[in-house]
């Protein structure tokens, strides 16, 4: 057996031969026009969930004898342009991205309207955002399955992924406990890749402008401030270009510390005090935010390190917070 010697790209994550990068070039391209289906085979549609711009529903699939799910976008951003290049790219990234933490893509069409879907794996579970619901208001059964051991093992899953993601070149941009599901047989899945940063993507992809007013801190943005404002880190909101993994580590160190406290990583009364505190790196220790929660010092440190405002500051990769977190929990197996 040869091992190949592994060397690392410009923002110090190992690459290799058997990990191809994405390039803009094969997620943005056009699909073709000859590509369309009548969908027959596809019957027994039920919505199972509606973002601000697609829609996912379950349908049973004939051909195959399965129940698999199906994402299109909502009908008022099908014929956008900039829209059906983002979807193309959420289909395509994920589809590149073959991990056991990213859902298996089936197929991408258009249907008997010529309107963009794809297929995909249909995966029974929780997100995480509802599972910290749950536990913020002391749910007897849900306190009892997500201990923060468990809770822990899905941030390394989550790591496990975004390590893969950044050997290829892909940034995800969009960390939140929505995009995170997990699924009855304990997998945790990464989702939503359609604001994915991959190799090559020109200038005018990425936020270059102010963002605009929202008022759900939790819903990604519209404009050019394109991600959801509560997860992003200060570059993105100082609307950087060169955003890397760093990034998407310190979106993870916000994941965290709502694991650790069932509080949003900060509070304000405007979108924009929320954004100064982030920028600014005004954030409450977990330990202060919820010193009923037991939240040990190590573990605090581990979360504060991914929220450090320079990115030179945080974990340099996502595997070394995999190893961060292995430590943390065999010193209090030690213990």
């Amino acid at each position: 057996m040869t091992i190949k010697d592994n060397s690392m790209d410009e923002y110090g994550v190992k690459v290799s031969d058997d990990y191809p990068k994405v390039y803009i070039e094969a997620t943005d391209k056009p699909l073709s026009e000859h590509v369309y289906s009548r969908g027959f085979h596809y019957t027994k549609f039920k919505e199972i969930a509606r973002g601000g711009k697609c829609l996912i529903q379950s349908c049973y699939d004939i051909h195959l004898n399965r129940i698999i799910a199906h994402k299109t976008l909502l009908p008022e951003f099908s014929s956008d342009p900039l829209e059906q290049k983002r979807f193309l790219r959420e289909a395509r990234v994920t589809a590149s991205l073959q991990h056991p933490n990213t859902i298996p893509i089936y197929e991408i069409s258009r249907d008997s309207r010529m309107n963009y879907y794809f297929t995909m794996k249909m995966v029974h579970g929780y997100t995480l955002g509802s599972i910290i619901q749950k536990l913020k208001e002391n749910d007897p059964i849900f306190s009892a399955k997500y201990t923060m051991d468990t809770l822990l093992g899905m941030v390394v899953q989550i790591c496990n992924c975004l390590n893969y993601a950044h050997t290829h070149g892909v940034v995800h941009r969009d960390i939140k406990p929505e995009n995170i599901l997990t699924g009855t047989f304990g997998e945790v899945i990464v989702l939503d890749w359609g604001l994915a940063k991959v190799w090559n993507m020109p200038r005018e992809e990425d936020p270059t402008t102010d963002a605009p007013p929202i008022s759900d801190l939790t819903l990604t943005a519209g404009g050019k401030l394109q991600a959801t404002p509560l997860y992003m880190s200060p570059e993105q909101i100082k609307l950087n270009n060169d955003v890397n993994h760093a990034s998407d580590i310190y979106s993870l160190g916000t994941v965290l510390y709502e694991m650790l406290t069932c509080e949003p990583v900060v509070q304000g009364d405007t979108m924009y005090s929320v954004l100064r505190d982030i920028e600014n790196g005004n954030i409450i220790p977990p330990r202060e935010r919820a010193p009923d929660k037991g939240i040990s010092e190590a573990l605090e440190e581990i979360c504060m390190k991914c929220l450090a405002t320079e990115p030179k500051d945080r974990y340099s990769s996502a595997a070394e917070l995999i190893e961060a977190i292995r430590g943390f929990r065999l010193d209090k197996i030690q213990l």
